[in-house]
C-alpha cells in the first residue's frame, strides 16, 4: 500500500515544499522504499499532481493511479509591505507616477507584479485609472497585486499631494492721478513669474486709492488668477499697497 506523508497543503514562502510517500506491506519483508516522483516538489502557489514512479525492490510495482493532489496556497499581503517613497511634490505641468518600495522578500516588480491606479480624494471608485496624475490636487492611490503567488488583492490607504506652484506679480503702478471724484487707480502687469511653459495663466488686478480725495496717501492692488491653467497655481502674495497721491484738480476760472 502506497500512504502519502502529509501535510498536502502549504503556503508560497518563496522556498521548495514537496511531498513523499511511503510503502507499507502486510508480509514481512525488507524496507520498500519509494525511489522516485513526479510532480512531488514546487516552488510556486498552484495545484499539483504527484505521482510515484519506483521503488527499490524489483519484486514489486506500485499501485496504478496511486497519486496525490497537493497544493501550495497564495500568500497573504497587505499595505505593510509597500512605503510611498514620495506624497508631495510640487505642480510642474509633468506627471507624478507614485513609486513604492516594497518589503525586500517579496522582489516586486511594478507592472509585472502589482499596478498602481489613481482618483481624485472624493470621487468614487468608478474614477480609478492609471495615468499619473498632472493637475494639483490631492490623490488617492490603489496598488492591485496580480502576482500568482500572492492574493490577488486591491489595496489602498496611501495619498499623494501635487501643491500648487507658486507665482510672483510685479505691478506696474500709475502713482498719481488728478482727482476725479473717485478712488479708482491704474495699475497694470509688468511681469509674472512662476508660470511653466505657456500655460494659460493671466492675473486680474483691481487696485484703489485709500480715499478719493487729495488726501490719499496709498493705492492698495488686489491681484486674482485667471485662465484655463489657473486653478494649478496661487499667488505668492495676492495684495499689493504702494504709494499714491491725488493732485488737485485745476479749475479755469473765466472772467467776465
Amino acid at each position: 500500500i502506497l500512504v502519502w506523508n502529509t501535510p498536502d497543503t502549504f503556503v508560497y514562502d518563496g522556498l521548495k515544499h514537496g511531498v513523499s510517500a511511503t510503502v507499507e506491506m502486510d508480509i514481512h519483508v525488507s524496507a520498500i522504499e519509494v525511489t522516485g516522483y513526479t510532480g512531488d516538489s514546487a516552488i510556486e502557489a498552484g495545484r499539483y499532481v504527484a505521482r510515484a514512479t519506483g521503488v527499490n525492490n524489483r519484486n514489486f510495482k506500485l499501485p496504478e493511479n496511486d497519486s496525490l493532489v497537493w497544493v501550495i496556497l497564495p500568500s497573504g499581503i497587505d499595505a505593510s509591505s509597500f512605503t510611498l517613497q514620495q506624497s508631495s511634490v510640487t505642480y510642474d505641468a509633468m506627471s507624478h507616477p507614485a513609486t513604492f518600495n516594497t518589503d525586500s522578500a517579496l522582489h516586486f516588480t511594478q507592472d509585472v507584479d502589482y499596478t498602481i491606479s489613481y482618483k481624485a480624494e472624493g470621487t468614487d471608485s468608478t474614477a480609478w485609472n492609471t495615468f499619473p496624475p498632472i493637475n494639483a490636487g490631492v490623490y488617492d492611490i490603489k496598488i492591485s497585486v496580480h502576482n500568482p503567488n500572492y492574493e490577488q488583492v486591491d489595496l489602498t490607504g496611501w495619498q499623494m499631494t501635487i501643491g500648487k506652484a507658486p507665482i510672483t506679480v510685479t505691478p506696474n503702478v500709475t502713482k498719481a492721478k488728478v482727482y476725479d471724484r473717485t478712488t479708482d487707480a491704474t495699475v497694470s502687469l509688468e511681469s509674472l513669474s512662476g508660470v511653466v511653459g505657456n500655460e494659460d495663466v493671466s492675473v486680474s488686478i483691481v487696485a484703489q486709492y485709500d480715499t478719493f480725495t487729495t488726501e490719499a496717501s496709498s493705492i492698495r492692488s488686489v491681484y486674482s488668477l485667471t485662465g484655463g491653467d489657473a486653478m494649478n497655481y496661487y499667488l505668492s502674495d495676492s495684495v499689493d499697497v504702494s504709494e499714491g497721491t491725488i493732485l488737485p484738480l485745476q479749475l479755469t476760472v473765466v472772467g467776465t
